[in-house]
Protein backbone atom coordinates (compact mmCIF):
# COMPACT_ATOMS: atom_id res chain seq x y z
CA UNK A 1 0.00 0.00 0.00
CA UNK A 2 2.64 2.50 1.51
CA UNK A 3 5.31 1.79 -2.16
CA UNK A 4 1.87 2.15 -4.30
CA UNK A 5 1.20 5.43 -2.77
CA UNK A 6 5.08 6.43 -3.15
CA UNK A 7 4.97 4.87 -6.96
CA UNK A 8 2.57 6.75 -7.73
CA UNK A 9 3.35 10.35 -6.56
CA UNK A 10 6.41 9.80 -8.13
CA UNK A 11 8.49 11.11 -4.45
CA UNK A 12 11.44 8.17 -5.47
CA UNK A 13 12.51 9.54 -8.55
CA UNK A 14 12.51 12.82 -7.29
CA UNK A 15 14.52 13.11 -3.93
CA UNK A 16 17.05 10.15 -5.44
CA UNK A 17 18.17 12.54 -8.21
CA UNK A 18 21.63 14.14 -5.61
CA UNK A 19 21.99 10.53 -4.32
CA UNK A 20 23.78 9.71 -7.94
CA UNK A 21 26.05 12.81 -7.71
CA UNK A 22 29.94 12.57 -7.58
CA UNK A 23 31.57 13.61 -4.53
CA UNK A 24 32.38 16.91 -6.67
CA UNK A 25 28.96 18.13 -7.13
CA UNK A 26 27.66 17.40 -4.43
CA UNK A 27 30.61 19.82 -3.23
CA UNK A 28 30.13 22.65 -5.74
CA UNK A 29 26.02 22.34 -4.71
CA UNK A 30 26.94 23.01 -1.21
CA UNK A 31 29.20 25.95 -2.57
CA UNK A 32 26.32 27.26 -4.43
CA UNK A 33 24.34 27.23 -1.29
CA UNK A 34 26.75 29.56 0.88
CA UNK A 35 28.78 26.85 2.75
CA UNK A 36 32.72 27.97 2.64
CA UNK A 37 34.86 25.22 1.23
CA UNK A 38 36.91 24.84 4.50
CA UNK A 39 33.50 24.39 6.34
CA UNK A 40 32.33 21.21 3.66
CA UNK A 41 32.29 17.59 4.96
CA UNK A 42 35.04 15.47 3.79
CA UNK A 43 32.97 12.08 3.68
CA UNK A 44 30.14 11.35 1.37
CA UNK A 45 27.88 10.75 4.23
CA UNK A 46 28.71 13.69 5.59
CA UNK A 47 28.22 15.67 1.58
CA UNK A 48 25.01 13.76 1.13
CA UNK A 49 24.02 14.90 4.69
CA UNK A 50 24.38 18.34 3.82
CA UNK A 51 23.03 18.10 0.36
CA UNK A 52 19.65 16.69 1.83
CA UNK A 53 19.42 19.48 4.31
CA UNK A 54 19.15 21.97 1.53
CA UNK A 55 17.49 20.23 -1.32
CA UNK A 56 14.91 21.73 -2.57
CA UNK A 57 12.28 19.35 -3.72
CA UNK A 58 10.02 20.71 -6.38
CA UNK A 59 6.75 21.69 -5.92
CA UNK A 60 4.79 21.37 -9.06
CA UNK A 61 5.26 20.01 -12.83
CA UNK A 62 6.65 22.58 -14.26
CA UNK A 63 9.61 22.66 -12.26
CA UNK A 64 9.71 18.94 -12.26
CA UNK A 65 10.15 19.04 -16.05
CA UNK A 66 12.97 21.34 -15.81
CA UNK A 67 15.17 19.54 -13.38
CA UNK A 68 14.33 16.68 -15.25
CA UNK A 69 15.97 18.46 -18.36
CA UNK A 70 18.48 19.95 -16.39
CA UNK A 71 19.80 16.15 -15.24
CA UNK A 72 19.73 14.94 -18.36
CA UNK A 73 21.96 17.79 -19.26
CA UNK A 74 24.10 17.41 -16.48
CA UNK A 75 24.49 13.54 -16.83
CA UNK A 76 27.00 12.92 -19.83
CA UNK A 77 29.48 15.78 -20.90
CA UNK A 78 29.74 14.13 -24.36
CA UNK A 79 25.97 13.75 -25.21
CA UNK A 80 25.70 17.73 -23.77
CA UNK A 81 28.32 18.67 -26.73
CA UNK A 82 26.73 16.25 -28.69
CA UNK A 83 23.37 18.13 -28.33
CA UNK A 84 25.23 21.57 -28.71
CA UNK A 85 27.08 20.59 -31.92
CA UNK A 86 23.56 19.62 -33.66
CA UNK A 87 21.82 23.25 -31.90
CA UNK A 88 24.48 24.80 -33.47
CA UNK A 89 24.26 23.22 -37.00
CA UNK A 90 20.70 23.80 -37.23
CA UNK A 91 21.78 27.67 -36.02
CA UNK A 92 24.09 27.56 -38.45
CA UNK A 93 22.82 25.92 -41.45
CA UNK A 94 19.52 28.49 -40.76
CA UNK A 95 22.44 31.06 -41.45
CA UNK A 96 23.65 29.42 -44.35
CA UNK A 97 20.26 29.41 -46.04
CA UNK A 98 19.84 32.85 -45.38
CA UNK A 99 22.85 33.62 -46.65
CA UNK A 100 22.45 31.85 -50.07
CA UNK A 101 19.00 33.10 -50.72
CA UNK A 102 20.54 36.66 -50.11
CA UNK A 103 23.51 36.38 -52.01
CA UNK A 104 21.17 34.73 -55.03
CA UNK A 105 18.43 37.96 -54.63
CA UNK A 106 22.28 40.10 -54.47
CA UNK A 107 23.18 38.92 -58.29
CA UNK A 108 19.70 39.47 -59.48
CA UNK A 109 19.54 42.73 -58.36
CA UNK A 110 22.74 43.68 -59.90
CA UNK A 111 21.64 41.30 -63.40
CA UNK A 112 18.79 44.16 -63.32
CA UNK A 113 20.93 46.91 -62.56
CA UNK A 114 23.24 46.41 -65.21
CA UNK A 115 20.41 45.56 -67.71
CA UNK A 116 18.95 49.16 -66.75
CA UNK A 117 22.58 50.55 -66.63
CA UNK A 118 23.15 49.07 -70.29
CA UNK A 119 19.34 51.11 -71.56
CA UNK A 120 20.14 54.10 -69.66
CA UNK A 121 23.39 54.25 -71.47
CA UNK A 122 22.03 53.40 -74.73
CA UNK A 123 19.45 56.00 -74.17
CA UNK A 124 22.48 58.50 -73.72
CA UNK A 125 24.34 57.28 -76.47
CA UNK A 126 21.12 57.95 -78.71
CA UNK A 127 20.55 61.26 -77.33
CA UNK A 128 23.97 62.31 -77.41
CA UNK A 129 23.93 61.22 -81.45
CA UNK A 130 20.59 63.22 -81.80
CA UNK A 131 21.92 66.22 -80.07
CA UNK A 132 25.30 66.35 -82.35
CA UNK A 133 23.11 66.75 -85.13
Amino acid sequence: MLTTFFRNKDYSGRSAAYLTWPDARLRAYLRGHGIPEDNLPTARPGLLQETRIRYVQTTNSAQAFLSRIRDSVNSGVELTEEKIHQILGLLTGTYEDTKTSGEKRTSEYEEDLRKKGEWVKGRAEDMRKKTEL
